[in-house]
């Protein structure tokens, strides 16, 4: 993910082009230096089309260089192309789990794109993102299977059922593809014990997807599910903050903000929900109500709560230690650890492309020694992630 220096630059021409209100701001003074790294920056935060998109909306196309217009002109045809593939891919499956009586929500931006964006390009998307009940799991997953998908290598045999809550599903050939199916919608072993995610069953709404009624979260559900999909990763995509923004303005009237603070409060996301409220304010410009933010502030957040939330900044390769201490149990805990460090041999193969059994054990000493050498910086950073505890990284 290459600096972010430019995104006031981004996100001014996106705002330009798509105001969040009814003052209209005029396109950003964007010199001809900018442009390669304004580029740079667009395409791995998922913000290519949109920014093309922009351009034409705000008659920057002739101005700006041939080289940028070229590049985002491809990105968003590229978008548009895939995202096509995708949503014809998406409505045989939803037939498929309609057959087999297998409920289903749209998750990320298979529900989002249809919902928030007039034009599917505009929201690009690697995979289709599917949640459905922990009990048909194993149905769901023989269907893709029926379907063409094999199911990615895993840790160890029952690593996903174990440890994770989803498991991805590849398709090659002619019609390529990749289906996430999940059983939780929280990622961390933490949340997804603590996040009732019948809560979430329970509030959803219909939209349509290729002239079919498919359903995804209520906007006071997607807003917390959103926000903690945002700030969970070791970097965050401006894509996903947008897709925030357009949440809070397109259904600004449907939001139950009283039902989504008082749901944080209860799953521990108070300040998972302030944070991401507090950025995706300050780069997109929308506003909440003036009470939401006095709400977050008085939320009493336990220091569990806050560790957590404060291990969203660790850094790729620091990761796995705090999803291993948030297992619940020792048992577990070391269980999952030894499984990170020490895969199966399936998944090794997978992993390296290596089946000499000479050649395997070096992949396997080459893991154990990576894993000795983040131990000690992943020990570092979550000491200073529950240093942070105090409230510097607290709510808006």
């Amino acid at each position: 993910m290459p600096s972010s220096t430019l995104n006031p630059l981004l996100t001014g021409l996106i705002r330009a082009a798509y105001p969040f209100d009814e003052r209209r701001a005029s396109p950003p003074d964007i010199k001809a230096s900018d442009w390669p790294l304004l580029v740079e920056t667009a395409v791995p935060h998922g913000l290519a089309p949109l920014a093309f998109a922009a351009l034409k909306k705000c008659s920057l196309v002739e101005v700006a260089p041939a080289t940028a217009v070229a590049s985002l002109r491809l990105a968003y045809l590229r978008a548009s192309f895939a995202n096509q593939l995708a949503f014809q891919e998406l409505g045989g499956l939803l037939d498929r789990f309609e057959r087999d009586h297998i409920p289903v929500i749209l998750l990320k931006g298979a529900a989002l794109a249809p919902a928030l964006y007039d034009d599917h390009a505009l929201r690009p998307m690697g995979d289709l993102d599917l949640l459905v009940p922990r009990e048909a799991a194993g149905q769901a997953q023989a269907a893709l299977i029926e379907e063409g998908f094999t199911a990615a290598t895993e840790m160890a045999r029952g690593f996903a059922e174990a440890f994770e809550v989803e498991r991805s599903f590849l398709r090659l050939g002619g019609r390529p593809a990749q289906i996430d199916l999940h059983w939780h919608a929280f990622t961390m072993a933490y949340y997804a014990g603590r996040v009732p995610i019948d809560w979430f069953w329970q509030r959803t709404m219909a939209i349509e997807v290729n002239g079919r009624r498919a359903w995804t979260f209520s906007p006071a559900a997607q807003l917390l599910y959103l926000s903690a999909h945002y700030l969970q990763h070791d970097y965050r995509r401006l894509i996903w903050s947008y897709d925030i923004a357009r949440l809070l303005t397109r259904y600004a009237s449907q939001i139950d903000w009283h039902e989504a603070v008082e749901a944080a409060a209860a799953f521990g996301l108070s300040p998972v929900l302030g944070e991401a409220l507090r950025e995706v304010c300050g780069q997109w410009g929308v506003s909440i109500p003036a009470t939401v933010g006095a709400r977050l502030r008085a939320t009493n957040t336990s220091w569990k709560d806050q560790l957590m939330f404060a291990m969203s900044g660790l850094q790729s390769g620091e990761t796995w230690l705090p999803h291993g201490l948030s297992a619940p149990g020792l048992r577990k805990k070391a269980a999952f650890s030894l499984r990170v460090i020490f895969p199966s041999r399936d998944y090794m193969r997978a992993r390296f492309g290596v089946h000499h059994r000479g050649w395997l054990m070096l992949c396997y000493a080459w893991r154990a020694g990576k894993a000795a050498r983040l131990l000690p910086r992943a020990t570092w950073s979550l000491a200073r992630a529950a240093l942070r505890t105090g409230g510097r990284r607290q709510v808006m």
